[in-house]
């Protein structure tokens, strides 16, 4: 039970840490729309774009690696030392090394995209590459060894500042280039403070560092590109509705996307949990808690996810219509087959997503993924021309519920996982009903909405968990009510900064 609360707050602190991420980006663009106006907008964008595009690469998938090599050895403190050091050094040093060629190459991205004032603003970011190497190698120390309440603190430290000394950059007049500024400070000032709260894991003279960082590196890289070709598959809908229609279908698909991807928030927090935790039980051959972790992660996120999907679906129009205003309906029925594939994804895949990483097989990944890709990109080009924005949305949705499939098909095959599938079916036999019961009731939809969706929660819990997960869940709330509310665990993420890891 204690394991089974620690993942639960570790998840929690995770999912705080994910959320204040998310919608840092808010204040930044409210303030430099309102102040700057859309072309310098445009431009803090564009910058923020290929920073984000190279950092996908510039580490060799190295952090990613690192938490399952120091999961499998929790309890050998040199291993745990000799790894993180190694790459901390070798992710300090690719930095560095990196910060010359995108100085040099701001002319080139500048040509490239027609924006002469690109250039300035890409020298500037060139200076963060080696503090995010530094902070990024040491959140991958803090996940593999699960110390959440550290990890979140990282994530947080540097979202905060980075909103906070955006705004005083803009407030002194520094202009767009004052926000590009405030994102190397941000990474500048949290990089240190995470490597000064992980000091006792750094060790000098590592006499295995080229077995190491080869050993590291090879399956790394393997991880690098496979989630860059993830990543690509994710953006191949916008990408061909750009293409093939105009830039409002861009817009309102857009919309429907990014909305149906707030799903996704919880479970990839469940998945930075699950990772190290199934590549720890995975090297000491724990089937029985491996099999549990995977399991109740995947049970215990669709409870909360399907009452909110559901949510979603009974007022999509009305979300959309107050987040975005009128003229967005065209985003309704897209973000309502989004849902479908996207909740399916969230709830089952994505929980547990790094699976066949953990079990060390990131080559398979890749293959699932090339191979999910070519699919989704030939369905892209076959729907979008027929039906538009709808197309894309089938296309998507449609690629997210085969991925989901085969990775779990693997798992099962591989890792010999075993998964209630009567559970999932009476839970979704539970939805459609509920869907279809609104759908009946239409013209009650606002009162008769909430009530299906309590209707729906109650029902998971009284007869989708078990007594062991309600006295389980009971148990969290307790604590959580006596000593661990919400702006506490924040505080303590901030306190156990000064404590020894």
């Amino acid at each position: 039970m204690r394991l089974a609360n620690k993942f639960a707050f570790d998840v929690s602190y995770t999912f705080i840490a994910a959320l204040i991420l998310r919608f840092s980006a808010i204040p930044i663009t409210i303030f430099l729309g309102r102040l700057l106006g859309a072309d310098d907008l445009g431009l803090y964008r564009m910058v923020l774009s290929l920073y984000n595009i190279s950092v996908l690469f510039v580490g060799i998938g190295i952090p990613a690696a690192m938490i399952k090599f120091i999961a499998e050895n929790k309890e050998d403190s040199d291993s745990i030392k000799s790894t993180y050091s190694t790459c901390l050094i070798s992710l300090l040093l690719i930095g560095v090394a990196i910060v010359p060629v995108f100085y040099a190459l701001s002319g080139v991205f500048a040509e490239t995209f027609g924006m002469p004032e690109l250039e300035g603003l890409i020298k500037v970011i060139a200076f963060v590459f080696p503090f995010w190497m530094i902070y990024d190698a040491t959140l991958g120390l803090l996940n593999g060894l699960r110390m959440m309440r550290s990890y979140a603190f990282g994530q947080i430290t540097q979202a905060t500042l980075m909103v906070l000394s955006t705004i005083l950059f803009l407030y002194l007049d520094f202009g767009v280039i004052g926000a590009v500024y405030a994102i190397v400070l941000s990474y500048i000032v949290t990089s240190l403070l995470l490597v000064y709260h992980a000091r006792e894991f750094i060790k000098t003279g590592i006499a295995d560092f080229f077995a190491r960082i080869k050993e590291i590196t090879s399956f790394g890289s393997q991880i690098m590109v496979a989630n860059a070709v993830n990543t690509i598959n994710y953006q191949a809908d916008v990408v061909f509705v750009g293409y093939f229609l105009l830039a409002s279908d861009v817009g309102y698909y857009a919309v429907a996307a990014s909305l149906s991807r707030l799903l996704w928030v919880l479970p990839q927090s469940v998945q930075r949990i699950t990772y190290p935790s199934l590549s720890e039980y995975w090297a000491r051959n724990n089937q029985v808690l491996f099999n549990e972790v995977v399991n109740k992660s995947i049970q215990y996120t669709a409870c909360i996810l399907t009452p909110m999907v559901l949510f979603v679906i009974f007022y999509s129009q009305e979300i959309i219509s107050l987040t975005m205003g009128e003229g967005f309906e065209a985003s309704v029925i897209p973000l309502l087959i989004l849902l479908v594939g996207g909740s399916i994804n969230a709830i089952i895949q994505r929980p547990v997503g790094s699976i066949l990483y953990a079990i060390g097989l990131p080559t398979l990944n890749l293959k699932i993924f090339s191979s999910i890709a070519i699919f989704n990109i030939i369905l892209n080009i076959m729907l979008i021309p027929l039906f538009g924005i709808i197309g894309a949305a089938l296309a998507t949705s449609i690629t997210l519920v085969l991925l989901t499939a085969l990775v779990m098909y693997f798992a099962q095959r591989i890792a010999d996982v075993h998964l209630d599938l009567l559970w999932f079916a009476r839970l979704g036999g539970i939805a459609s009903l509920s869907t279809a019961l609104f759908i009946l009731v239409n013209p009650f939809s606002i009162i008769a909405g909430v009530i299906i969706v309590l209707g729906n929660a109650i029902l998971i819990w009284v007869y989708f968990l078990d007594t062991n997960d309600k006295q389980y869940v009971r148990g969290i709330v307790d604590e959580l009510a006596a000593n661990r509310g919400v702006g506490q665990g924040i505080r303590a993420m901030y306190s156990n900064m000064v404590k020894k890891p």
